[in-house]
């Protein structure tokens, strides 16, 4: 799933026509409650919709996420894949989000489902992609812990999919089938370091490359995972091997980890992103504070951090920003392009840091001699702070 947050909520503003006068435009989309209505009221055919196959459209609206002010987040996977690039900009349009239009690209028409979206009925692989959908956006909005959810989904491609992946199948389904099946290995993927998972997504772009229909997307969604999985030769081999798609080879690793180290252990890059290193991280230290970053409200939290002196120091002297597993390369390179003074880590694994229960942005832990003291979620200038203060008073940080 490639979920688009938005951030900043969109209002209608009127469009200017050559006289000067103000052409309203119709006014967004921005609740469940009014895309029920506009649905209802909608003459079939009438809408930007429906040049969605049925399953896509469904599935689109399934992903979208409304919050008080209007569409948060969307899923762009059906969009991408069954739309053109003015096709796509008339949806967003229904809900104020035209402006993201122009990050993404649809697909040629000869990898669409069919030319004729109102009469595609679901294939069988495609009935069984969406009840995998709808079991991960059920799990988004269930109070679970991750490992749980990724437990399910692992199980669930296993039992809908595993049969499907083997290679005299896979030369068999259709275009469309072939993209539902990479998208569900690579959902899944990021929720197991299971070998085969990989070993799907490798067969599936193989197979997406024999039919001249490999992007620059697909061939990306592979190479993060091998990055996340740190098999950093088997990134850049696949890099060599598509030159066109323009991968940029990985910074050189220098790790600096024993063989007998027991604890977590950190990924750095450098400022000029030619070096990474693997290095311990000390949680035993008397005070540590780990702050799980990456998203927009983390970085609120660190420029207020550094805005405030006392807390500047503290963080400096006992802080490390840090990011998933999963965070990409690129992403902290821009967030240390931004707070050079805060500069992000990543986890090498995750599983190494057991004493995270949660890995949601942002999260503060403050540790003690190793054990777990406070711990809080969010980040908001008039409520956070206060309770930062009070964690670094209990630990003796903070008069």
């Amino acid at each position: 799933m490639k979920l688009v947050l938005l951030a900043a909520w969109f209002v209608a503003i009127p469009m200017l026509a050559a006289t000067g006068q103000a052409i309203q435009t119709p006014a967004p989309i921005t609740s469940a409650e009014a895309l029920a209505r506009y649905l209802r009221d909608t003459p079939a055919g009438d809408s930007p919709l429906d040049k969605l196959p049925a399953g896509a459209r469904r599935r689109f609206l399934s992903g979208l996420v409304f919050g008080s002010k209007g569409l948060g987040g969307f899923d762009t996977s059906d969009l991408e894949e069954e739309l053109d690039d003015a096709q796509i900009r008339q949806v967003l349009l229904l809900f104020g989000a035209e402006s993201y239009a122009s990050q993404l690209h649809g697909a040629p028409p000869a990898h669409r489902t069919c030319a004729i979206p109102s009469d595609c009925p679901e294939s069988r692989i495609e009935q069984r992609f969406d009840r995998f959908n709808e079991l991960e956006h059920s799990l988004d909005h269930q109070h679970i812990a991750e490992q749980e959810k990724g437990r399910k989904l692992v199980h669930t491609y296993r039992k809908l999919f595993a049969a499907e992946q083997a290679p005299d199948k896979l030369r068999t389904v259709s275009n469309s089938d072939l993209r539902l099946l990479y998208r569900a290995v690579d959902t899944t993927t990021s929720w197991s370091s299971d070998a085969v998972f990989l070993r799907d997504m490798a067969s599936d772009l193989d197979e997406l490359q024999r039919r001249g229909m490999t992007t620059t997307a697909d061939l990306m969604r592979l190479h993060d995972k091998l990055v996340t999985r740190r098999q950093f030769e088997e990134a850049d081999a696949l890099a060599s091997r598509y030159p066109a798609a323009k991968l940029q080879p990985l910074p050189t690793l220098q790790d600096q980890v024993g063989p007998n180290h027991q604890g977590p252990t950190l990924l750095t890059v450098d400022p000029h992103g030619t070096v990474m290193q693997r290095h311990p991280f000390d949680i035993d230290a008397p005070i540590q504070i780990v702050v799980v970053a990456g998203c927009h409200f983390a970085a609120d939290a660190a420029h207020d951090i550094h805005a405030d002196p006392v807390l500047d120091r503290i963080f400096k002297q006992h802080a490390v920003w840090l990011g998933s597993q999963s965070e990409k390369l690129d992403d902290v390179s821009e967030w240390n392009h931004e707070h050079p003074d805060q500069p992000m880590n990543i986890a090498w694994q995750n599983s190494e840091w057991s004493m995270l229960d949660s890995w949601a942005m942002p999260t503060f832990y403050i540790f003690q001699h190793g054990k777990l003291v406070n711990k809080f979620s969010g980040w908001s200038q008039e409520t956070e702070p206060r309770q930062l203060r009070a964690a670094l008073r209990q630990v003796g940080l903070l008069d």
